[in-house]
């Protein structure tokens, strides 16, 4: 997890922990929430990590601050919660999950907490939550997230212990697919050619931006003779000892569906 905020996670069951949102430090967020939901979805024993930049909203002089907004998730699956990974840890447990209303009530024996590395859980009184029982070390500074109460206090006189909780299946919506159409750019030019006898090849595309897969799909009828598709060039038919300007246009068509239209002129130069 990289985030004291206390968002779930946006698709629960897709194997990776993220809420949709970002963290301090412009990362995909992921929250305490967010890392124990997908935990729970996994088939196999998970383990949950810290890295919470200190550009993160809950840190404040070498502490970091988790508020549960509301009761965590109930751990169903194996779960380690290894609070050694935050970067500073040094030697005792300096993760702490607490909350009044007893929002961290979750976080049960299910977790794997059984050694110093784990996310330490405070007990809970009607007035101010209990620090963690583990003294820090008095020759060692330790800038490794800390967890504490959200501010408002409970209205009952003693604490209670919230029994878990079966979550509803949870049902992943997935946005549907966008087919994206290939970029496309295609511009036929327009063409003259001289020819000195009464049938001419040309290769009209030479000069054109085309996009894939371009290819001729129309061209117009001269006044005069006649024009044929050939692969990528035109044929001009003109009639025998014809001498003059004859004038048609063709049409391109790329994969994307893309279209132009140019004009071609051919002088018959026949004597």
């Amino acid at each position: 997890m990289n985030s004291t905020d206390d968002d779930p996670d946006a698709f629960v069951g897709d194997g990776v922990c993220d809420t949709g949102q970002f963290n301090g430090a412009s990362q995909p967020e992921c929250t305490l929430r967010a890392a124990i939901q997908e935990a729970n979805a996994a088939t196999a024993p998970s383990t949950i990590t810290f890295n919470i930049p200190t550009v993160d909203g809950g840190h404040s002089g070498g502490v970091w601050t988790i508020e549960p907004t509301s009761q965590l998730p109930t751990i169903t699956q194996t779960v380690a919660i290894d609070g050694s990974s935050q970067p500073g840890w040094v030697s005792n447990p300096v993760d702490n999950c607490a909350g009044r209303n007893n929002h961290c009530s979750s976080v049960d024996d299910r977790a794997d907490c059984s050694s110093s590395k784990h996310v330490d859980r405070p007990r809970y009184d009607n007035s101010t939550p209990i620090a963690p029982t583990t003294a820090a070390p008095t020759t060692t500074t330790t800038t490794a997230p800390a967890v504490a109460a959200p501010a408002t206090s409970p209205t009952t006189a003693a604490p209670t212990t919230a029994a878990p909780t079966t979550a509803a299946p949870a049902t992943t919506v997935r946005p549907p697919a966008t087919t994206v159409a290939p970029s496309s750019s295609i511009d036929a030019v327009d063409d003259e050619f001289v020819s000195p006898t009464d049938q001419l090849t040309v290769d009209v595309l030479a000069n054109d931006t085309l996009g894939a897969g371009a290819q001729i799909v129309e061209v117009s009828d001269p006044e005069v003779g006649s024009v044929s598709v050939l692969g990528t060039q035109l044929v001009v038919d003109l009639p025998e000892s014809y001498s003059g300007v004859v004038m048609f246009t063709y049409t391109v068509l790329d994969a994307s569906g893309a279209t132009s239209t140019a004009s071609v002129s051919v002088l018959s130069a026949n004597v």
